[in-house]
């Protein structure tokens, strides 16, 4: 884990218990030794800039020669646990007069600029425009064309459903992918990266967010002998759990987001239960017996 990434805990809930507010709230914002980002180019399809100053989206012309540059960057969320609910993701993008590129500018046309999920692996070390890592546009944020102020910063960069999909996609956390939504010259926005050497204009994420189940539970109880097969499913599971005598029963079926799906009172064990018209993917299971609870992961395939 890297070990300089401001890590601030702002407030706490009880443990173990889905909550519309946060449990946690962390503050992002490592600095060149901790933090990954690069500037892809097209004059340099095969060039590495994985250090450069810039966090840049930028179409324009070199001696004539028109180029695109593009900004990927990744931050650390492996202290978010899988499954946890994000309420609130916001990024902040800091302008300054770059050395290299200037200001953002919008002499031909609009620089509106857009974010994607990356999806695939990349190295802040080797990446290239040539090897780029896949995006998907699922989700996609886009930021607005900057103003008449010659470099306005994006400090309210609302990024909560791309955070959440890196938290609950199987293929894991890779970034954004940065880019103008129109990449015909000349138009361009600029943005320190955290190779920047001023700490204050490195790209920050705050994320606000809720752990689905405590660790307990996800253990589950130590008197509880519960059982759910086959799991993974391709869409009818049934319950296995030792009967008591008297003890009420009953289970819910929970999203990753921490909707309950379905709810079944007084369930028997064997008795086969159709998920059959759910989407694929992880989910949760609580099984209540008698003021006990226990939590199962459950892959829908």
């Amino acid at each position: 884990m890297k070990s300089h990434i401001a890590f601030l805990i702002l407030c706490f809930a009880m443990v173990g218990k889905i909550s519309s507010q946060c449990d946690t709230t962390i503050v992002l914002q490592p600095d060149h030794t901790d933090g990954k980002d690069a500037f892809i180019y097209t004059l340099s399809v095969n060039q590495n800039f994985g250090h450069h100053v810039d966090f840049a989206a930028i179409a324009w012309t070199n001696n004539g020669t028109p180029v695109k540059v593009r900004g990927l960057i990744k931050f650390d969320l492996s202290s978010i646990e899988p499954g946890a609910v994000v309420h609130s993701a916001i990024l902040s993008l800091y302008s300054y007069n770059s050395p290299f590129n200037g200001l953002h500018s919008a002499l031909s046309g609009s620089n509106a600029s857009v974010l994607r999920r990356i999806t695939s692996e990349w190295d802040e070390n080797t990446v290239t425009w040539a090897n780029q890592p896949s995006s998907t546009i699922e989700n996609r944020v886009f930021l607005e064309a900057s103003s008449d102020i010659p470099a306005p910063n994006y400090t309210e960069i609302d990024v909560t459903n791309l955070i959440q999909d890196m938290i609950d996609s199987p293929t894991g956390n890779h970034g954004f992918l940065y880019k103008l939504v129109n990449e015909n010259h000349y138009r361009r926005m600029i943005f320190a990266s955290s190779d920047h050497p001023n700490p204050i204009l490195h790209p920050k994420l705050e994320v606000c967010f809720s752990n689905l189940i405590s660790s307990s539970d996800d253990l589950g109880s130590q008197h509880l002998n519960f059982q759910i097969y086959p799991n993974p499913t391709r869409g009818f599971i049934k319950l296995n759990y030792t009967e008591k005598l008297g003890a009420e029963t009953h289970f819910q079926l929970i999203s990753l987001q921490g909707k309950i799906l379905l709810e079944i009172k007084d369930i028997k064990p064997g008795v086969e239960i159709d998920l059959s018209g759910l989407s694929n993917g992880m989910y949760y299971m609580s099984f209540f017996q008698g003021g006990e609870k226990v939590t199962r992961k459950i892959l829908l395939q």
